[in-house]
């Protein structure tokens, strides 16, 4: 038995990225740059579990700012000062997650995956930067290397049944600063359906394929 899902219900667009040139860029916003708390949300697919692999970052070459990746079989963030390994959920190739990363600025990270609380671990407060957003790499280095759907950050902390919405598909509207869903999107123009208009650009053709989302 297997679980198809959409925010329509019925199929999916999401990218596909090849771990060493493809990524999404969305230039800086004062939408999207944070001194302060953070939640990130994002389906993704793992084509391997070595190494980083960036799956939203918003990083410059100082080391400032967040990154929400994976490392190795686990999931991870950066919060301008540290790595923060998730200490619970062990991640596999060949299926489906849906991961919360919520950043509780100067005090602690907490990661859930697919709608259960992973792990909170205590970190650093995240400073600002002028740096683009990117959906697959963290600007210095790390490609994410499999697939992700419906990116979506908030500028404050998200509870856990706010968590639970979003894995069963709804988007709470407080303190929504960006989403990318790639729902209706083609070419590389992916757009940011939050109202904040800060629309993204793939950086090759290609990267949006249609299919059934299953876990």
């Amino acid at each position: 038995n297997y679980l198809t899902y959409n925010n329509d219900g019925i199929s999916s667009t999401f990218l596909t990225l090849n771990g060493t040139t493809q990524y999404v860029n969305i230039p800086d916003d004062t939408a999207i740059g944070f001194n302060g708390d953070i939640s990130i949300s994002a389906w993704f697919y793992l084509d391997n579990v070595s190494g980083f692999k960036s799956i939203v970052g918003k990083r410059d070459g100082g080391g400032t700012n967040y990154v929400f990746y994976v490392n190795g079989s686990k999931l991870a963030s950066y919060d301008g000062a540290s790595v923060i390994t998730d200490g619970g959920t062990t991640l596999s190739t060949g299926q489906w997650y849906h991961g919360v990363l919520v950043i509780d600025s100067g005090t602690s990270t907490t990661f859930y995956v697919n709608n259960s609380l992973s792990s909170t671990v205590a970190s650093s407060t995240i400073t600002y930067n002028d740096a683009a957003l990117q959906i697959g790499f963290d600007g210095v280095g790390s490609y994410f290397d499999g697939y992700i759907d419906d990116v979506a950050i908030y500028n404050r902390i998200l509870s856990s049944s706010e968590v639970g919405d979003l894995y069963g598909g709804t988007f709470p509207a407080s303190g929504l600063v960006g989403k990318w869903t790639m729902e209706g999107d083609s070419g590389t123009t992916i757009t940011d359906s939050s109202g904040n208009g800060n629309n993204g650009t793939a950086s090759t053709s290609g990267m949006l394929i249609a299919g059934s989302r299953t876990f």
